[in-house]
């Protein structure tokens, strides 16, 4: 997965300044394929970056303890949040780190142990099982312990996500690509996470 000018997405655009007095506090996720969108703004005196998961940094926003921030797609959109357009981590074929990893084939998996980290993945993977016609359990947990368990029990598999996804995709045997089965399903990109506000901030200082 990576960042890239994500696709268009409905919803109001961040119009207005933040207040002048203090930085821009900015919630980012800290794994690699999301570093491109926020890395040139480290060390700016205007500029504060909280670096979370994704689903961390959501709750930063939720909580307005930061102004903008980087967050999963599903999240943005039932919260109504305002967006940022034209940035946003997203894919269009194969990523390599939103992964169901098992080892066993997947249709001998009977719970897929899902990384709580990313609202959005956990929701493509059940659009995609249920396309399959899968009535598999699909179980959120921590990160670390999605994996265990889905070492340790025999029909388990883990939907892991980001830098986790990346350091365990060679530990199994077995591995399925969920951006990649949307593009083949859909013949369409897939958008993961984007910027948001809980109010309108300065589209200069989010876009620079």
């Amino acid at each position: 997965m990576s960042a890239s000018a994500a696709p268009s997405l409905a919803g109001p655009n961040v119009l207005d300044a933040p207040p002048a007095a203090r930085p821009l506090r900015l919630a980012v996720i800290a794994d690699l394929n999301a570093r491109p969108l926020w890395s040139a703004l480290e060390g700016e005196s205007d500029v504060v970056l909280r670096k979370r998961t994704p689903a961390c940094a959501a709750g930063l926003l939720e909580a307005d303890a930061v102004d903008v921030a980087l967050v999963p797609v599903a999240l943005a959109a039932e919260r109504a949040w305002f967006r940022l357009g034209g940035l946003g981590i997203a894919a269009r074929g194969a990523v390599g780190s939103v992964l169901v990893l098992s080892d066993v084939p997947l249709e001998e998996v009977d719970v897929i142990y899902a990384d709580e980290a990313s609202r959005t993945s956990a929701l493509l993977l059940q659009v995609l099982l249920k396309e399959r016609g899968s009535a598999r359990r699909v179980v959120p947990l921590p990160t670390a312990e999605a994996r265990t368990r889905a070492r340790s029990e025999p029909r388990a598999a883990a939907l892991l996500i980001g830098d986790a996804a990346l350091r365990a995709r060679g530990a199994f045997a077995h591995s399925w690509d969920l951006a990649r089965a949307w593009h083949e399903r859909t013949r369409l990109p897939f958008v993961f996470g984007v910027w948001a506000a809980r109010r309108p901030v300065a589209l200069a200082d989010c876009s620079r």
